[in-house]
Formats: C-alpha cells, structure tokens, sequence
C-alpha cells in the first residue's frame, strides 16, 4: 500500500449489515478504542492512574515468554496504527493516552514530581521515603562517630512519622498486581535507611522505562 492509500480515509461496511459512511466507520472505531483499551483483560493498560489515561502496565523481563512479547508489541503496535489513522481521518475517538507516554515518545526525561497527578497514592510514598534517603545522606556527611550516626539513622522516620520498619517494604515494584522485583531476590530484600535512595530510583526507573520500555 503506497502512501497515498494510506491516506484514504477508511468507509467501513460490517458484515450482514447495508450501512456505510460514517455512522458504521464512527462506530467501528469506537469498538476499536473499546477492544484496545480492554485487551489481555485491562492488563495491557497500568491500573490506578488517577486521571484514567491510559500508559503502559509494567512487564517483567525475567517472566514474560517469547509469545507474550509478540502479543504485547503487536498490540501496541495496533494502537499507534489505531492512533496516527484517526488523526489522518480526522476521527475523535476514546483512547485517551497519559500525557508521560508521550513525554516518553518523544524522549523527556521523567523524575519523580512527574508521578504527581498519574499516581498521587505512589508519589506521596516516594517522597516520604526521599526524605528518609535525605536525613540519611545528612547523617553520613556529619563529623561524627560512626556509632553516633547508627544511633542517628535509627531514629530517622518519614515526613508523617514513620519508621521504615513500619512501612514493611520489600524491592519489589509497588501499587501493582503481580511481583516485579526491582533486585534479586526483590521480594526479601527489605528497604532499610541504607538502601532507601537506591529503592527510589529503582522503582522511578522501572515505573518510566524499565518496565515499560517493550511496548
């Protein structure tokens, strides 16, 4: 198909039915829009985003099979296919993509603040830990003994009060429906005060590239 093919804007017809033009074309891409967000049971889509859009569900490297992989870019691959053809049609239609996934397209940088609005409930837990990771670094540039900064540490809680030991965290990818460990042996690897900082960066990195860079 050459490019100007490609242009054509699309006349849809279903199968046993008369009608063409734009209620079944309307129509046929809203089914499209509807499969596309519900594919593999909603799981191709991350679950919680706040505002309700829609940006890549993590994946785990270590697990995922060859077939899976195929299924994923291809569907992925139908969706920017979906996308680019509805904007040469000049169809509206209900894909609403997140904002970091195109931030991603286009090569920007994401940091922590940018979790912000996509998930409140994972950036209010990040920075209560970044203050943990902060107190930490303040203790270690200190002129003091090394028992007088353990003691410091110890004593070390969040922004709410919290200590590390309450929050009961492991190196594994929070707020998501199957283990993604971040480490080896992730899932008993506890966050300690001396680990905090590499927890955050582990999991800003999986949540914005790691994970989600297959699709």
């Amino acid at each position: 198909m050459d490019r100007l093919e490609k242009r054509k804007s699309l006349d849809i017809r279903f199968k046993g039915e008369e009608g063409t033009g734009l209620g079944p074309t309307y129509e046929y891409f809203t089914l499209l829009a509807n499969n596309i967000k519900d594919a593999k049971d909603g799981k191709l889509w991350r679950v919680g985003s706040s505002d309700g859009s829609l940006f890549p569900s993590p994946i785990d490297h270590k697990t995922i099979t060859e077939a899976q992989v195929t299924e994923v870019m291809n569907l992925f691959r139908l969706a920017g296919t979906f996308i680019a053809k509805s904007i040469v049609d000049d169809k509206l239609i209900d894909l609403p993509i997140s904002n970091l996934m195109w931030d991603l397209l286009i090569g920007k940088k994401l940091n922590l603040f940018d979790l912000k609005d996509f998930d409140p409930a994972q950036f209010k837990l990040l920075c209560e830990l970044q203050t943990v990771a902060n107190r930490k670094r303040e203790i270690d540039e200190m002129q003091c003994d090394l028992e007088s900064k353990n003691r410091l540490k110890q004593g070390t809680r969040t922004a709410s009060g919290t200590t590390l030991e309450d929050l009961s965290l492991y190196f594994i990818l929070p707020n998501h429906h199957e283990e993604i460990e971040l480490v080896h042996d992730g899932k008993n690897t506890e966050v300690t005060i001396d680990n905090v900082q590499e927890f955050i960066d582990l999991v800003l990195h999986s949540t914005f590239y790691d994970c989600v860079n297959l699709q």
